[in-house]
């Protein structure tokens, strides 16, 4: 529809910013890449200055790198084990122009299924909080694109890191990490060319953090009025979707 279409950014529209094409992350296999955001970005009650673009379809959030990154702190428009040096028609790009970030993983494959063809999908952070998941060519659905080498996603997550020490490991810091909340699409019919999926959850206000934040390891939202979804066709032909998350009305 036409707030769908709305929503997807055109990268070669200049109106929109500047896009920088990430040779490393375009060229690369499971490889992640540190950006600067040029706004305060308000995530989970608190605001990042920095996320890490991932080559799997992901953004992650936190400020140490760790072995468990697709596990804990991630934006995910569409987690999954995309490899972009398959081939040079696939890139990784991203725009920054003060009011909204968006990341674009352009005909990214996957490994072992490179002849079904190439993904493209974004996912945008507005200055307000707001984020939005936008799929242009999804040309395999999501129960077929698993892998035991990479998780497949979608949604968001957040964590939060305690250093400690232990008398096993005198001076020696440990890093446990314990999953806050969790809200995972995945088992929605995300890839439908023409669903859309409306949801507004309060914990993405910093002002309603302490009351209404609560701490599951998993969210499921069944309310109907958190949750809009629409579906107008059972195609899964490559056309522009949409998923928005946002704050309070």
């Amino acid at each position: 529809d036409q707030r769908t279409q709305d929503l997807w950014f055109d990268m070669t529209d200049v109106r929109h910013g500047q896009v920088r094409v990430h040779s490393i992350l375009s060229n690369s296999y499971k490889q992640a890449v540190r950006v600067a955001l040029s706004f305060d970005f308000p995530f989970y009650g608190h605001f990042l200055r920095q996320i890490t673009i991932a080559t799997g379809g992901f953004i992650f959030t936190g400020d140490v790198i760790h072995r468990m990154l697709t596990t804990t702190q991630y934006i995910a428009p569409l987690m999954a084990n995309f490899d972009p040096s398959y081939s040079k028609d696939s890139t990784v790009q991203y725009l920054d122009n003060g009011e909204v970030f968006v990341v674009q993983w352009e005909r990214v494959r996957l490994p072992g299924k490179e002849s079904a063809g190439g993904f493209t999908f974004q996912a945008a952070l507005y200055k307000t909080g707001r984020i939005s998941f936008s799929y242009r060519d999804i040309p395999l659905t999501l129960d077929v694109i698993g892998s035991p080498e990479h998780p497949v996603k979608a949604g968001l997550s957040d964590a939060f890191m305690v250093m400690s020490s232990t008398s096993q490991s005198p001076g020696q810091d440990l890093l446990f990490i314990h999953i806050t909340a969790q809200f995972d699409i995945s088992k929605m019919n995300l890839l439908n060319g023409n669903t859309a999926i409306s949801k507004n959850l309060s914990f993405f206000d910093k002002r309603f953090w302490l009351d209404d934040m609560v701490f599951l390891d998993h969210i499921e939202i069944v309310k109907a009025d958190v949750l809009y979804v629409r579906s107008t066709s059972n195609s899964y032909l490559p056309k522009l979707a949409h998923i928005y998350f946002g704050g309070l009305k």
